[in-house]
């Protein structure tokens, strides 16, 4: 009796439908953990102390975390600007003024998460032209400058906004992303690793099953 087999290597295919499982399935799993991690060291109360993340003042940046997968690469992270000033700190002067405003009240800090004109959130480059409140430019006993709001009869509002206003604001770092990666990469690890063994074993069940 003579048994004949046949083997046919399909290499090549089964290497492209690994690659789509990981792109499709185990990229996707990770970098949902890291973007969970990251939404997660942005939602404590702001502001924060350099050198931890940034505290949640309007929960922009914290909402503008996403993920993008193109080929064997996932992104995780944000498009705004100031995202990557808080992670690696910056120096900021102002574009469209002559002065950056400082928050120092409460009122004042109040105005400055609501984003009033502005669209540099948190940096504290924003006008305040909009905001309706009657706010001047004094000087204090050593001759700074401040932006302080008045009332109609042209006195210092109580509890109102005060600025200080400076020419450079330099804002030191408060890393966020970088530690968010490093927090979660175990457990990124372990959501690729089991997203990709479910999905195989998935499409080997269904190749094998007449």
């Amino acid at each position: 009796m003579t048994v004949r087999v046949r083997t046919e290597w399909k290499g090549e295919e089964f290497a492209a439908m690994v690659r789509d499982v990981v792109t499709t399935r185990g990229l996707p799993a990770a970098a949902h953990v890291v973007e969970g991690r990251m939404k997660d060291n942005l939602s404590g109360p702001g502001p924060s102390n350099p050198g931890s993340p940034p505290g949640q003042m309007n929960g922009i940046l914290k909402n503008s975390i996403g993920i993008s997968v193109s080929g064997m690469t996932a992104r995780i992270g944000t498009n705004l600007k100031y995202g990557r000033y808080l992670e690696y700190g910056a120096t900021i002067r102002p574009r469209f003024a002559k002065w950056l405003p400082v928050p120092v009240t409460r009122r004042a800090k109040a105005m400055l998460r609501q984003g009033v004109g502005g669209d540099l959130m948190g940096t504290g480059q924003t006008s305040l032209r909009r905001s309706g409140a009657n706010l001047q430019v004094i000087r204090s006993k050593r001759g700074e400058p401040i932006l302080m709001e008045m009332t109609k009869k042209g006195k210092p509002k109580t509890n109102g906004a005060v600025f200080i206003l400076r020419k450079v604001v330099r804002l030191l770092p408060r890393p966020w992303a970088f530690r968010s990666l490093n927090e979660a990469r175990s457990d990124a690890n372990r959501a690729f690793a089991a997203a990709v063994s479910s999905e195989l074993k998935k499409r080997a069940k269904a190749v094998s099953t007449p």
